[in-house]
């Protein structure tokens, strides 16, 4: 699995462990564990690599009760999100319930003092659940998401295995869950609206699947940014032998996020420039917009270069990983590693979006010595 040759699975597992890596030492310190137990983590992580680097009982175990294994654990999940307050001082779902009731008061909500980030149709999906009191939902639904996608875009028992356990085994699952971060939700939402595309979208027909698929795709782009970066790829992937339906498509998608946002651009045109969720993504990120361009031109060219899927969410996560990592780079000159760092200057949460991908992509293909990759 991760052996000679298999640079995309050697990759995303280097990725997959420096986030964990990362989240286990900020909240080691943090919580005065002092700054041994992320190298234990680390240590326990490689031997777990080890362990996959070759079909055994154990995965073929967890390969057999998959199913039941993440109906327990969606249950475990559930009732845990039901019963447990909220931990931590994470503002993502005051964010979320502060521009709800800013909405329902008939004041702009993107002037909440909580930086809510998100592009509007997330607000308006979370609103059953704020009603109901369930805003916790939203991970238990990304954990299905993540889930169902594991079983989906796994080859055989011994990848199937290599991902779930890979995913089990970074604190970020944890993390999300305890502190009620939806991220992982965003992210998968759009790994969704990528197999639907491949399971019901040709690219020489228009037709109603293409309608309905390219609106889909609009809903994830009306969530968060992020998800430019991971369409550019994907679309220029699947359209790249039919440029006028990938204009077409595009354009459906492009034409949803507008719908969501000119009410508020029409609210209040100043409070949007100003305060609206793009002047909040550039703050939180710190990434001057010129980079935030190069990366989305490095997507385009990456969009050309992908051969199949499990390069499309390699080079996704890759890509959201380096302006993440970049990001903090930032923070750090600006404030110094440890304040920066332990005193949440740089938000580690924003790698919720690159681990789902790097799981996804973990695949179990064959390489030539010489070659490469083999493709079918």
């Amino acid at each position: 699995m991760f052996g000679y040759g298999k640079l995309i699975n050697i990759f995303a597992a280097i990725i997959i462990g420096i986030i964990g890596f990362l989240f286990t030492l900020k909240y080691s310190v943090v919580y005065n564990l002092g700054y041994l137990p992320p190298f234990i983590w680390l240590a326990g992580y490689l031997a777990v690599l080890t362990l996959l680097n070759t079909p055994n009982k154990i995965t073929q175990i967890l390969s057999k009760k998959y199913i039941i294994i993440s109906t327990i654990l969606v249950i475990g999940s559930l009732a845990y999100i039901l019963f447990f307050p909220r931990i931590g001082n994470v503002n993502r779902i005051p964010a979320i319930v502060d521009w709800i009731q800013l909405y329902f008061k008939g004041e702009f909500p993107y002037n909440s003092g909580l930086t809510p980030s998100s592009f509007p149709f997330l607000f308006f999906l979370s609103m059953p659940f704020y009603f109901t009191g369930t805003l916790g939902l939203f991970e238990v639904f990304g954990l299905v998401i993540v889930l169902v996608m594991i079983y989906k875009t796994s080859t055989n028992q011994h990848d199937l295995a290599a991902k779930f356990i890979l995913f089990l085994i970074t604190p970020v699952l944890l993390y999300s869950f305890t502190v009620r971060c939806e991220l992982i939700f965003n992210v998968s939402f759009l790994i969704l609206a990528i197999y639907f595309a491949e399971k019901y979208v040709n690219e020489h027909k228009f037709n109603l699947n293409f309608i309905l698929v390219a609106l889909f795709f609009g809903l994830g782009l009306s969530i968060r940014s992020t998800a430019g970066i991971i369409y550019a790829i994907y679309l220029l992937y699947k359209f790249r032998n039919n440029l006028p339906k990938l204009i077409i498509f595009s354009a459906i998608t492009i034409s949803v996020l507008i719908a969501f946002l000119i009410p508020f651009i029409l609210w209040d045109v100043q409070a949007f420039i100003n305060n609206g969720p793009f002047a909040i993504q550039s703050q939180l990120s710190n990434i001057p917009t010129y980079v935030s361009v190069i990366f989305l031109l490095i997507a385009v060219v990456a969009g050309w270069m992908v051969a199949d899927l499990q390069e499309v969410f390699f080079m996704s996560g890759l890509l959201l990983f380096l302006m993440v990592i970049l990001s903090y780079v930032f923070k750090v000159y600006e404030f110094g590693f440890y304040t920066a760092f332990f005193e949440d200057k740089i938000d580690l949460s924003y790698l919720e979006f690159v681990l789902p991908l790097m799981i996804v992509s973990i695949k179990d293909y064959c390489v030539d010595r010489f070659l490469g990759k083999v493709y079918k």
